[in-house]
């Protein structure tokens, strides 16, 4: 995918594409934060969008109890409440305590399944839509052509056959040569 045909997607998915790119990240960054007790309940814990507070009260505890195992300092091994943040994080308990398999439920993977899936679907719609515009050769949109097609989509739909014309003047201009 070239990066003007990704700018125009992230364009029009932009909450979508932000959203997949921080689940990136946040895999990216797996393998040190994963390695101790604390990083996989303070990555948890980010992840679930909770504070240590929240998570303690959830939990029936005093938030100090969180705070303790969320601190570097205290190199925590475990805790005999993992059970419970695990159900509350909605990660796999085996995961928390001990590194061991997927860090999200199935519920939380089907999820993200899910997402990817409608991602996917918007990204083959926008490439239909653009298509019907008259471009062929999606790798050929250019990042100004993109920002046409962006302003595109906040057109009425009855008012459209304008912006297909808009589009095909705009495909025909002499391109400056690069180099």
């Amino acid at each position: 995918m070239t990066e003007s045909f990704t700018s125009l997607f992230v364009a029009d998915n932009k909450e979508t594409c932000q959203q997949q790119y921080k689940f990136i990240c946040i895999i990216s960054n797996m393998k040190e934060e994963f390695s101790t007790y604390r990083g996989r309940l303070n990555w948890a814990l980010k992840k679930a969008g909770m504070s240590q507070t929240d998570l303690a009260k959830l939990c029936g505890l005093k938030p100090q109890a969180v705070q303790y195992l969320c601190d570097q300092k205290n190199n925590a091994q475990g805790s005999i409440h993992n059970a419970k943040f695990a159900h509350h994080l909605k990660v796999s308990a085996l995961w928390l305590e001990a590194n061991m398999g997927e860090p999200l439920t199935e519920d939380r993977l089907k999820e993200v399944e899910k997402e990817l899936e409608k991602t996917k679907e918007d990204l083959n719609k926008t490439i239909d839509t653009v298509r019907s515009w008259g471009v062929e050769d999606i790798n050929s949109v250019d990042v100004e052509l993109s920002e046409i097609f962006s302003s595109a989509y906040k057109v009425r739909v009855e008012d459209r056959p304008h912006v297909t014309k808009i589009v095909k003047t705009f495909i025909r201009k002499p391109r400056k040569a690069e180099g």
